[in-house]
């Protein structure tokens, strides 16, 4: 197996990011990082909701994503295919793999997205099948 190189990280301290008030209470909350602010090569998108039905639009990342449901239950489309995900599971999502997911209520929902990416790179594939 090949090894891929690894992208060294400018670091010098570790950083401690705070989430902005609201989480948990408000109807719709998230908070997201971009590596490249912190010196570091992973990027992170921290969503909590109430709302049923929302989720974002069909896209793709040139790098892997990996996605872990905190809580609650949606369903993701990874690809061609449509899956039922719930609180305690993890999504790995290649590069260049179409996804998209949608809440499906009735408890909070709440996940945690890293991307292997010092910066958000999202192209996405139907604006139109987002919500939120």
């Amino acid at each position: 197996m090949k090894e891929e190189p690894v992208e060294p990280t400018t670091a010098a301290w570790p950083h401690v990011i705070t989430d902005p008030e609201g989480m948990g209470v408000e109807e719709m909350w998230s908070t997201s990082a971009e590596g490249r602010d912190h010196g570091v090569t992973l990027s992170t998108i921290h969503l909590d909701t109430d709302r049923v039905d929302v989720g974002p639009p069909l896209h793709q990342h040139p790098y892997t994503e990996v996605i872990k449901v905190l809580r609650g239950r949606a369903t993701f489309t990874l690809g061609a295919e449509r899956v039922p995900m719930r609180a305690g599971q993890t999504v790995v999502i290649p590069p260049r793999t179409p996804h998209a997911f949608r809440t499906l209520g009735p408890e909070r929902f709440e996940s945690l997205a890293l991307h292997l990416s010092a910066a958000f790179v999202t192209e996405t594939l139907d604006p139109d099948s987002g919500s939120g």
